[in-house]
């Protein structure tokens, strides 16, 4: 999806049309933008979207994106059942352990110094461990 300066007066054009009571609908472009909206909530949403390339920003910052979404889906009649199997199917893929382990690994092992701090404290407490069952403190 390309977000650039003509996205914003698109969607509004579009669901400004589907809201006219001369057709039935199911609101399906309010829903989809709605959807998105859910997905990018914060600059660092837009810059995974466009990792996984599934967002390209021609706007400018990601934050502008972010504020983008949230502003057009204000007021929005949506029709939120469209998308639960879709919602469904990322809440299973975010609780996976896979991706507890993948963000622990970008967070806090990013840096070689932090693999080794963490190697040498589990390093320690193993020795601790050993020598207080091996010697028991006696009272």
């Amino acid at each position: 999806m390309i977000v650039d300066d003509t996205t914003a007066p698109t969607y509004l054009n579009l669901m400004a049309y589907e809201g006219c009571p001369y057709f039935d609908n199911n609101y399906e472009i309010s829903s989809y933008v709605e959807f998105l909206d859910s997905l990018i909530d914060h600059a660092e949403d837009v810059k995974e979207l466009r990792r996984a390339g599934i967002l390209r920003n021609c706007l400018g910052s990601d934050e502008e994106v972010a504020e983008l979404f949230n502003i057009i889906s204000k007021d929005l009649v949506a029709h939120t059942s469209i998308y639960t199997s879709l919602r469904a199917e990322i809440e299973k893929h975010y609780k996976k352990c896979k991706t507890w382990f993948a963000m622990a690994c970008n967070t806090y092992f990013s840096n070689p110094w932090s693999i080794i701090a963490f190697i040498a404290a589990s390093v320690a407490l193993l020795l601790a461990f050993i020598l207080v069952c091996r010697f028991p403190l006696s009272r």
